[in-house]
């Protein structure tokens, strides 16, 4: 069942590669499954023409969703088939996540769709394709029983949601945290603390996104803090002013926010980020770095790997 939707979903972005057009914010949300079984993909709203580069500003919009996006696309740069790749890499890795026996060729697949170079990605579907052909008959039939009885659930599940609310196609699975590596530990999602990052521009997002790969939080959907900046009229003012951060944090039931900034000085990107605990307003950690700002994604990384509780 894995495979019958990966591969119509690898049929939907091929079509959409062909015409050189790049989805860019393929996640779980966007792809739904037919009652026939069908599967389609979705919103293609911040699709872009293949290659194409956001303007080199610090003020440019980064679009997406916060840990299905590929690095190259978090810093504004060209995005193609293998940008769309990453994020299908994290949403197969997510279909079989605590599934037993799941094989190493497939885990080799996921391993390289979410490569961080796009380099070291498969250069088109059609390599991933290949890749999905390995030899699936190593795959015990009580992992396949497993995956498939997973696929029912959730189908099922949704479908009487669907059902009531008179919807005519369900989301494949609700996307859960994103995690470091495509084959983790596994760690139950109850386990992780909340965290609300209320940092502006691409920066924050990279923070996010790297504190996501982290896998030592579980962050509160952008979807979410813009509805709870929304509700109490607040737009950007959390960025500067920890008590309305908190406010926003105490709405969307985070149990840490963090808060920081990003500045050129003399050359230099220097971004800070303090961590906050919610009801109390402590602060666990403040820290901050600098560096060449043509490295803002590698600086993020090592900032967000000093944040963990």
């Amino acid at each position: 069942e894995t495979l019958r939707i990966a591969r119509q979903i690898m049929d939907g972005l091929e079509a959409a590669h062909r015409l050189g057009i790049v989805h860019r914010d393929l996640n779980p949300e966007n792809i739904l499954i037919a009652h026939d079984g069908t599967v389609k993909i979705t919103d293609f709203g911040i699709a872009r023409v293949a290659g194409r580069q956001d303007p080199p500003t610090t003020q440019m919009d980064v679009s997406g969703t916060p840990g299905y996006m590929a690095p190259e696309q978090i810093m504004g740069l060209g995005a193609d088939a293998r940008t769309d790749l990453y994020a299908l890499g994290f949403i197969l890795y997510q279909m079989v996540y605590n599934v037993p026996g799941v094989p190493s060729w497939f885990e080799t697949a996921i391993t390289c769709c979410t490569q961080k170079d796009p380099k070291q990605r498969y250069a088109s579907v059609a390599g991933l394709r290949a890749a999905l052909r390995g030899p699936r008959r190593t795959w015990r039939l009580a992992s396949y029983t497993s995956v498939v009885a997973a696929c029912l659930v959730v189908f099922v599940s949704v479908w009487s949601l669907s059902w009531k609310s008179g919807s005519g196609a369900i989301p494949v699975v609700q996307a859960p945290p994103a995690v470091a590596h495509p084959v983790p530990q596994p760690v139950s999602v109850k386990e992780l603390p909340t965290l609300a990052v209320l940092f502006e521009g691409p920066v924050g997002e990279a923070l996010a996104n790297a504190i996501l790969r982290g896998g030592k939080f579980s962050l509160v959907e952008r979807v979410a803090l813009q509805k709870a900046l929304s509700e109490l009229q607040l737009k950007n003012k959390v960025a500067v002013d920890p008590t309305n951060a908190r406010q926003v944090g105490k709405v969307v039931g985070a149990e840490y926010f963090m808060v920081g900034s990003s500045q050129m000085f003399l050359g230099q990107l220097h971004i800070n980020a303090k961590l906050v605990e919610t009801e109390t307003t402590r602060v666990i950690l403040s820290d901050g770095i600098a560096g060449d700002p043509k490295d803002a994604l590698k600086l993020a990384e090592e900032l967000a790997a000093r944040f963990h509780l």
